[in-house]
């Protein structure tokens, strides 16, 4: 929520915790202005009352059953609708590029970024002495997503993400569908290292985080 210095962001599944330390604020009506701000993005909202940011890390704790807070690999979908009519519903959530895309190029160009690469190209505001190696597990392009052939889904999981880097990545993967570089080019943009060298900035929209996991949950090695 803007008003509160909070930017919106997109999450499945997602149990949001507001901590407040003012016992007249109006819970009720901070839950409903949420609740409306973030649409369908986040599933459970809860509001805790705290003096000190030690509860609020308990809190946190206990919702992920682990206490040992630390965010591990994460998942992410990007949602494009290529149908003519501008889905107002669904707006909000996805990127509208009318017209037919390449699903086959962009998903021959997207299996060449699997593995552990150095992504500098795919990344804002990247400092020279930072490292920007990163793994990505999987990325594939689907089209049909939802039972609905006008939308197209990128699924990219990895073990961490440079800012802006899967939007980067989608609106390049959508620049090779346009044929604005062959699919075994994003190889050449790879090994640039240069922001530059990649495509355009793909909209915030379409992003969803679908998952995280965390050390310390079961199943997961801290």
């Amino acid at each position: 929520m803007t008003r509160y210095g909070l930017r919106p962001r997109h999450a499945a599944n997602t149990l949001a915790v507001i901590v407040c330390s003012d016992a007249g604020f109006r819970v009720e009506y901070l839950l409903a202005q949420c609740k409306k701000t973030y649409f369908g993005a986040v599933t459970t909202f809860t509001c805790v009352m705290a003096d000190h940011s030690p509860f609020l890390e308990l809190c946190i704790s206990r919702c992920l059953n682990t206490h040992q807070v630390q965010f591990w690999p994460g998942g992410y979908r990007y949602t494009i609708y290529t149908g003519q009519l501008r889905p107002i519903r669904q707006i909000r959530f996805c990127w509208h590029i009318p017209g037919p895309l390449s699903v086959e190029a962009m998903n021959v160009a997207a299996q060449h970024l699997v593995g552990t690469r150095d992504f500098r190209s795919f990344a804002a505001a990247v400092y020279e002495d930072q490292n920007a190696v990163r793994t990505v597990f999987r990325c594939n392009v689907t089209r049909g997503f939802n039972g609905d052939p006008d939308t197209l889904s990128i699924d990219i999981e990895g073990d961490g993400f440079l800012r802006h880097m899967v939007r980067i990545l989608v609106g390049t993967l959508v620049d090779i569908s346009h044929g604005h570089w062959r699919p075994e080019e994003i190889v050449d943009i790879l090994e640039a290292r240069d922001r530059s060298a990649a495509g355009h900035l793909a909209p915030a929209s379409g992003l969803c985080l679908e998952w995280i996991q965390y050390r310390g949950q079961a199943g997961v090695e801290a």
